[in-house]
């Protein structure tokens, strides 16, 4: 069912967004995740957030299971800064758990040598999620959105180049798709002259 059928926004309508903030001193122990912790906070965040009894459902109304989800972390700083693999971990979970094929779950960053070295590509093992690299995988330059650009463009908004750190990286196939595997390309939004 589509956000529209279920009478949500689509798109911008000048709608604001939700934020849901979830804290718990307990829920790290010297900077690792203590999981049991880590899984109520994710609970409590997404059934807050939905409003819904139970995080099958509430995670079952803001998509179809058999939607592709695409969850993106920041994986850059390492394991004990930047997204949680105890969080995701969580989150993939209460996926699987309210319907959604492993297949249909891609956890991403920019760099799958950021991801393997942050912990997270143990959850393809683990669970059968796909884990992927964007600037490794690719993306279609030719699906993109037409919209205008107020600003102007950084470094980052459009990703050509491996950075120096990322050059002298040689790859491992153990670290590659699997024969058979299917991954999505992340759109990527493509500015446009307007003339």
């Amino acid at each position: 069912m589509t956000r529209a059928d279920q009478g949500l926004p689509v798109g911008d309508q000048g709608t604001t967004a939700r934020v849901i903030i979830v804290q718990d001193p307990g829920a790290t122990d010297a900077y690792r995740p203590v999981p049991d912790q880590i899984d109520s906070m994710v609970t409590r965040g997404i059934i807050n957030l939905t409003g819904l009894a139970t995080t099958d459902a509430a995670w079952r109304s803001l998509a179809s299971t058999q939607d592709v989800i695409g969850i993106k972390v920041y994986s850059v700083p390492g394991p004990n800064t930047g997204t949680h693999v105890a969080v995701v971990d969580s989150i993939i979970r209460q996926l699987i758990a309210a319907g959604w094929p492993a297949k249909n779950i891609v956890v991403w960053d920019k760099h799958r040598l950021d991801l393997r070295a942050s912990g997270f590509l143990d959850l393809n093992k683990r669970y059968g999620v796909q884990v992927s690299g964007s600037a490794e995988v690719g993306y279609d330059d030719k699906v993109y959105y037409e919209q205008p650009v107020i600003g102007n463009l950084v470094w980052g908004d459009l990703e050509t180049a491996y950075p120096a750190h990322h050059q002298n990286h040689q790859r491992n196939p153990a670290d590659e798709p699997q024969p058979g595997g299917r991954h999505r390309q992340p759109v990527r939004p493509r500015a446009r002259q307007r003339g």
